[in-house]
């Protein structure tokens, strides 16, 4: 993943193959939200290894959607979304809100 994740952030290459892709904002919010459960779960199960893998994919899955995050508006939607069903609140998009609390 050093190709992708260099030193300085995210590869210009990665950035615009996310920006290009219609999938990109609800796969990155879904990934967001799964690896920060399972850190939690696996910190629960006293999992180490485990917890660091999904802190590693936590990491840099909050690294892409810094670095597009201007440049996608639907992220920033689904983003809100998932803020919204986390804190319990219905949020503004309803279809949304269903998809974040199944």
């Amino acid at each position: 993943f050093d190709h992708a994740f260099p030193s300085k952030g995210v590869s210009e290459s990665l950035k615009a193959a996310v920006v290009e892709s219609s999938t990109s904002p609800k796969l990155l919010a879904m990934n967001l939200a799964m690896s920060t459960a399972m850190i939690h779960a696996h910190t629960e199960n006293g999992s180490e290894e485990f917890e660091a893998g999904s802190t590693l994919t936590q990491g840099r899955t909050k690294a892409v959607i810094s670095s597009v995050l201007g440049d996608m508006p639907q992220l920033q939607v689904e983003l809100r979304a998932l803020l919204a069903a986390a804190s319990g609140e219905k949020g503004t998009d309803e279809a949304l809100h269903e998809e974040y609390t199944k």
